[in-house]
């Protein structure tokens, strides 16, 4: 199975979270006809996460993206929920 990727024009943005702020880029791909996202915070490495319907949220793809604090992940998700999920 041939595996493509496309990518999208990235998105930057600021969430604060509990007076912390976040400098996020999410970069949108397609993978075999499917949407995931590159997601960068304050310049660390690329995590990879999938819009996961049945709980209309972010789910991360790779173990490392665990570290971020839930309300962060959730802040991120509502912003995409609006930005590039669902223009």
């Amino acid at each position: 199975m041939k595996t493509t990727s496309k990518k999208q024009s990235p998105q930057s943005f600021t969430v604060n979270i509990d007076n912390i702020g976040y400098d996020v880029m999410v970069t949108p791909i397609m993978i075999n006809d499917e949407k995931r996202f590159v997601i960068r915070i304050n310049n660390s490495a690329d995590h990879i996460y999938a819009w996961d319907e049945q709980i209309q949220s972010l789910r991360a793809l790779d173990d490392e993206a665990s570290v971020f604090p839930a309300t962060l992940e959730k802040a991120i998700s509502d912003k995409l929920m609006y930005v590039m999920v669902f223009p």
